[in-house]
Protein backbone atom coordinates (compact mmCIF):
# COMPACT_ATOMS: atom_id res chain seq x y z
CA UNK A 1 0.00 0.00 0.00
CA UNK A 2 1.15 3.25 -0.73
CA UNK A 3 1.24 6.21 1.35
CA UNK A 4 -1.41 7.74 -1.45
CA UNK A 5 -3.66 5.32 -0.79
CA UNK A 6 -3.26 5.73 3.04
CA UNK A 7 -4.50 9.09 2.58
CA UNK A 8 -7.35 8.04 0.27
CA UNK A 9 -8.21 5.53 2.89
CA UNK A 10 -8.79 8.33 5.00
CA UNK A 11 -11.22 9.87 2.44
CA UNK A 12 -13.18 7.19 1.64
CA UNK A 13 -13.56 5.30 4.94
CA UNK A 14 -12.46 7.34 8.04
CA UNK A 15 -16.01 9.05 8.60
CA UNK A 16 -18.39 5.55 8.47
CA UNK A 17 -15.69 4.12 10.41
CA UNK A 18 -15.99 6.58 13.11
CA UNK A 19 -19.93 6.36 12.83
CA UNK A 20 -19.50 2.37 13.48
CA UNK A 21 -17.27 2.96 16.22
CA UNK A 22 -19.20 5.66 17.83
CA UNK A 23 -22.42 3.41 17.76
CA UNK A 24 -20.52 0.86 19.70
CA UNK A 25 -18.86 2.81 22.45
CA UNK A 26 -21.80 5.77 22.47
CA UNK A 27 -18.76 8.00 23.17
CA UNK A 28 -18.09 10.32 20.35
CA UNK A 29 -14.28 11.06 21.93
CA UNK A 30 -13.42 7.11 22.53
CA UNK A 31 -14.55 6.63 19.14
CA UNK A 32 -12.00 9.39 17.35
CA UNK A 33 -9.55 8.09 19.56
CA UNK A 34 -10.06 4.19 18.47
CA UNK A 35 -10.22 5.23 14.45
CA UNK A 36 -7.09 7.15 15.26
CA UNK A 37 -5.31 3.82 16.55
CA UNK A 38 -6.96 2.05 13.55
CA UNK A 39 -5.63 4.61 11.16
CA UNK A 40 -1.91 4.58 13.28
CA UNK A 41 -1.65 0.43 12.98
CA UNK A 42 -2.40 0.77 9.46
CA UNK A 43 0.51 3.32 8.92
CA UNK A 44 2.58 0.51 10.99
CA UNK A 45 1.95 -2.06 8.80
CA UNK A 46 1.22 0.11 5.61
CA UNK A 47 4.13 -1.98 3.45
CA UNK A 48 1.89 -5.62 4.56
CA UNK A 49 -1.56 -4.15 3.69
CA UNK A 50 -3.42 -4.90 0.01
CA UNK A 51 -5.65 -2.25 -0.85
CA UNK A 52 -8.16 -4.67 -1.84
CA UNK A 53 -9.10 -6.21 1.22
CA UNK A 54 -8.55 -2.51 3.17
CA UNK A 55 -12.14 -1.56 4.04
CA UNK A 56 -12.45 -5.32 5.73
CA UNK A 57 -8.93 -4.79 7.29
CA UNK A 58 -10.13 -0.84 9.22
CA UNK A 59 -13.57 -1.71 10.30
CA UNK A 60 -11.85 -5.32 11.93
CA UNK A 61 -9.21 -3.82 13.77
CA UNK A 62 -11.58 -0.53 14.82
CA UNK A 63 -13.28 -3.91 16.43
CA UNK A 64 -10.43 -5.04 17.77
CA UNK A 65 -9.66 -1.95 19.63
CA UNK A 66 -12.89 -1.43 20.26
CA UNK A 67 -13.37 -5.10 22.15
CA UNK A 68 -9.91 -4.40 23.82
CA UNK A 69 -11.22 -0.87 25.35
CA UNK A 70 -14.36 -2.77 26.65
CA UNK A 71 -12.29 -5.54 28.64
CA UNK A 72 -10.12 -2.66 30.21
CA UNK A 73 -13.42 -0.82 31.20
CA UNK A 74 -15.03 -4.49 32.55
CA UNK A 75 -11.93 -4.40 34.59
CA UNK A 76 -11.70 -1.09 35.58
CA UNK A 77 -15.64 -1.87 36.42
CA UNK A 78 -14.82 -4.96 38.30
CA UNK A 79 -12.07 -3.00 40.69
CA UNK A 80 -14.37 -0.07 41.51
CA UNK A 81 -17.53 -1.87 42.07
CA UNK A 82 -17.08 -2.97 45.93
CA UNK A 83 -16.12 0.62 46.78
CA UNK A 84 -19.71 2.09 45.85
CA UNK A 85 -22.67 1.60 47.69
CA UNK A 86 -25.57 -0.17 46.57
CA UNK A 87 -27.92 2.73 45.51
CA UNK A 88 -29.62 1.26 42.20
CA UNK A 89 -31.23 3.88 40.50
CA UNK A 90 -32.92 3.75 36.61
CA UNK A 91 -33.32 7.10 35.50
CA UNK A 92 -36.79 7.13 33.34
CA UNK A 93 -36.16 8.02 29.86
CA UNK A 94 -38.91 9.27 27.27
CA UNK A 95 -36.95 9.84 24.50
CA UNK A 96 -36.73 6.66 22.06
CA UNK A 97 -33.37 7.31 20.88
CA UNK A 98 -32.23 6.99 24.34
CA UNK A 99 -33.77 3.99 25.16
CA UNK A 100 -32.70 2.00 21.90
CA UNK A 101 -29.11 3.28 22.89
CA UNK A 102 -29.55 1.71 25.96
CA UNK A 103 -31.39 -1.74 24.22
CA UNK A 104 -27.89 -1.82 21.94
CA UNK A 105 -25.61 -1.43 25.19
CA UNK A 106 -27.53 -4.30 26.59
CA UNK A 107 -26.08 -6.61 23.63
CA UNK A 108 -23.30 -8.48 23.77
CA UNK A 109 -20.14 -6.91 21.81
CA UNK A 110 -20.41 -9.44 19.27
CA UNK A 111 -23.73 -8.81 18.89
CA UNK A 112 -23.68 -5.15 18.84
CA UNK A 113 -20.69 -5.27 16.18
CA UNK A 114 -22.73 -7.28 13.95
CA UNK A 115 -25.92 -5.84 14.09
CA UNK A 116 -24.58 -2.06 13.64
CA UNK A 117 -22.70 -3.06 10.78
CA UNK A 118 -25.39 -4.69 9.24
CA UNK A 119 -28.10 -2.07 10.32
CA UNK A 120 -26.87 0.75 10.40
CA UNK A 121 -23.86 0.36 8.15
CA UNK A 122 -25.82 -1.45 5.54
CA UNK A 123 -23.20 -4.32 5.29
CA UNK A 124 -23.23 -7.98 4.04
CA UNK A 125 -23.66 -10.76 5.97
CA UNK A 126 -20.33 -11.91 4.13
CA UNK A 127 -18.28 -8.66 4.95
CA UNK A 128 -18.96 -8.54 7.95
CA UNK A 129 -17.65 -11.72 8.50
CA UNK A 130 -14.51 -11.07 6.67
CA UNK A 131 -14.60 -8.09 9.56
CA UNK A 132 -15.50 -10.35 12.48
CA UNK A 133 -13.09 -13.35 11.15
CA UNK A 134 -16.56 -15.39 11.03
CA UNK A 135 -18.49 -16.72 8.55
CA UNK A 136 -21.65 -15.76 7.52
CA UNK A 137 -23.86 -18.16 9.05
CA UNK A 138 -22.16 -17.03 12.47
CA UNK A 139 -22.93 -13.14 11.88
CA UNK A 140 -26.85 -14.01 10.71
CA UNK A 141 -26.70 -15.87 14.25
CA UNK A 142 -25.64 -12.97 16.23
CA UNK A 143 -27.59 -10.56 14.68
CA UNK A 144 -30.69 -12.82 14.78
CA UNK A 145 -29.73 -13.31 18.32
CA UNK A 146 -29.23 -9.20 18.57
CA UNK A 147 -32.64 -8.71 17.12
CA UNK A 148 -34.25 -10.82 19.68
CA UNK A 149 -33.15 -9.31 22.77
CA UNK A 150 -33.43 -5.90 20.89
CA UNK A 151 -37.06 -7.03 20.86
CA UNK A 152 -37.49 -8.15 24.43
CA UNK A 153 -35.74 -5.24 26.07
CA UNK A 154 -37.68 -2.59 24.19
CA UNK A 155 -41.05 -4.37 24.55
CA UNK A 156 -40.70 -4.29 28.17
CA UNK A 157 -42.81 -2.05 30.56
CA UNK A 158 -40.31 0.03 32.03
CA UNK A 159 -38.87 0.57 28.39
CA UNK A 160 -42.16 1.51 26.29
CA UNK A 161 -42.79 5.09 25.67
Amino acid sequence: MTIEEYNQSLDLYSDGLKRFVERLTMNNSRAEDIVQDTYENLWIKLDKIQNSNLKSYLFHSAYQFFLKDKMRDSLIYKENIDSESDYNHTPAYTDIKDILHQAIDTLTPVQKTAIILKEYEGFEYEEIGEMMEETTLQVKQHVFRARVALQKYLVKSDNVI
